[in-house]
């Protein structure tokens, strides 16, 4: 995160050299900041009055990466939880308040800080207006990124939306997959894709609200198909229309496909029928469509 220094705040000066890679993780939890390392996870200690805040702590956060002595990077998730209690997420002047000091912070210990934020339920608009609060958690930091599942397969996208860095870069596709560590552990990691990834953050964001759009329609289309050949097949243009009336004329070609609704002629020059298969029939009886 970057930003101007605050009036009043603690000034910190830039260290000249680079640490190793190690990592610092908040969480939330009871000691909810966390330094993480490849044998041992020792924690500031949480305050009585509750979780840690960004507004207060940061002197302890800088004594434990000064304890450690080789962190790279603080990670926040949720950013929203360290605010402090008494910071309005939505008010732009009180987060600014909140983050500008910790820019300062990492720019003393030459860390960087990521903070980890959930987009707005909503799946619709520009990336940099998705997550919850203020337009501030998006301003602040040098750059910003979005993850998102793809659509079209089973990977997951990690899209830049903002880069006051330079230019921004291509996307990265990435699988969440599984692997056993130990006879009886099974652990998950990131699989990082090598296939190129040409969507932006907002053309994702619109593809997937198109996909829940879709998605909703053809459930419809699927109870609409159950209902209407509950009783006994009928005739393909009667369920034709009946579909159009209700627009679902698209959505009701696919949910043909998914139920495998039987098409067929009572005699060589009668009119096309359909029905359900027997299998469809317990599907839609037990709500499985």
């Amino acid at each position: 995160m970057a930003g101007a220094r605050q009036a009043g705040a603690r000034s910190f000066s830039r260290r000249k050299t680079r640490p190793k890679t190690r990592y610092v993780r908040a969480s939330k939890r009871p000691a909810p900041i966390w330094i993480g390392s490849t044998s041992f996870a020792p924690s500031i200690p949480a305050r009585s009055a509750g979780h840690s805040s960004l507004q207060t702590d940061l002197e302890a956060l800088g004594r434990k990466i000064e304890e450690v002595a080789d962190v790279a990077i603080v990670m926040i998730d949720p950013v929203t939880s360290y605010m402090g209690t008494k910071v309005d997420s939505y008010r732009v002047t009180e987060v600014r308040a909140v983050l500008e000091p910790v820019a300062d912070f990492a720019e003393h210990f030459n860390i960087g800080i990521v903070g980890i934020a959930h987009p707005s339920k909503s799946a619709t608009g520009k990336a940099i207006n998705m997550v919850n609060g203020s337009g501030a958690f998006t301003a602040a930091p040098r750059q910003v990124h979005f993850a998102i599942d793809d659509p079209e397969n089973s990977r997951r996208l990690f899209l830049p939306v903002k880069n006051s860095n330079g230019i921004k870069p291509p996307g990265l596709s990435y699988r969440c997959v599984q692997r056993i560590v130990s006879k009886n552990t099974v652990a998950s990691y990131i699989s990082w894709d090598s296939a190129p990834v040409s969507v932006t953050a907002d053309q994702a964001i619109a593809a997937a609200a198109e996909a829940i759009k879709s998605g909703d329609q053809l459930g419809r289309a699927k109870g609409f198909l159950c209902d209407i050949l509950a009783d006994g097949a009928k005739l393909a243009t009667e369920v034709q229309e009946a579909a159009e009336g209700r627009g679902l004329s698209d959505a009701t070609r696919r949910a043909r496909e998914k139920l495998h609704i039987e098409a067929f002629k009572e005699e060589f020059h009668g009119h096309w029928m359909w029905r359900l298969p027997e299998d469809a029939h317990r599907r839609c009886s037990n709500g499985e469509t």
